[in-house]
């Protein structure tokens, strides 16, 4: 874990990257962030943001796959497991490790806030009914508390990689749980956001309204 507090690991993107986190966890977790979050004029500040954080993140990561020889990158999987782990850090070779480290604790920590702020703006912005848009919130915290663990333990395994300590063995396991964690929550959130248009659409204007009792 001491492979975190090099301080050549870090850039001003990792400080922008940093700021949007504390933004969204504030968005997430605070009374006056469900209140801005609930504005549905946030979303025209959370898609054009993660609009332009995207394609920067998916550069790097074509820039990643091209130096592991055309194994795409862990980011690149839709879950990944511990044999692709084993399968990407040796194709990037000890040189190619460091720059993925470099990836994640700079440009990639742009990804999370993005996707999560678009999440939380979409929910409470969007989502007509109550009980569901909480459930949601609870669901939009997993999974931005999922990568961003993610994103920071990744580094470590790739730094010490080849060791075989009992650090390394644990991270081997976790992180293709946190991918998993990750995929599940944004799928399911996704699936209830737009379930729950559907709903509201129908009720609103394909449901019948209701026969008056006879006088």
């Amino acid at each position: 874990m001491g492979v975190l507090f090099d301080s050549n690991l870090y850039s001003l993107t990792t400080v922008i990257g940093f700021v949007w986190t504390l933004a969204v966890f504030f968005l997430l977790y605070t009374k006056k962030g469900a209140e801005i979050s609930s504005n549905k004029w946030l979303l025209l500040v959370t898609f054009p943001a993660a609009y332009v954080a995207v394609p920067m993140v998916a550069a790097d990561v074509d820039a990643l796959t091209q130096l592991a020889g055309g194994v795409a990158t862990l980011d690149g999987h839709i879950g990944y497991s511990s044999a692709d782990i084993t399968e990407f850090a040796i194709a990037l070779g000890e040189a190619g490790r460091v720059e993925y480290a470099l990836f994640q604790l700079g440009m990639d920590t742009l990804a999370p806030p993005a996707f999560a702020g678009v999440l939380i703006s979409v929910v409470r912005g969007t989502v007509a009914f109550d009980r569901v848009k909480k459930i949601l919130v609870v669901l939009v915290s997993v999974y931005f508390l999922s990568v961003l663990f993610a994103n920071a333990l990744m580094p470590v395994y790739m730094l010490n990689y080849p060791a075989e300590d009992n650090l390394s063995a644990l991270l081997f396991v976790l992180l293709p749980a946190l991918d998993g964690i990750k995929y599940g929550t944004h799928a399911v959130v996704w699936l209830a956001i737009i379930s729950s248009w559907c709903i509201w659409l129908v009720s609103k204007y394909f449901s019948k309204p209701p026969v008056e009792a006879a006088q």
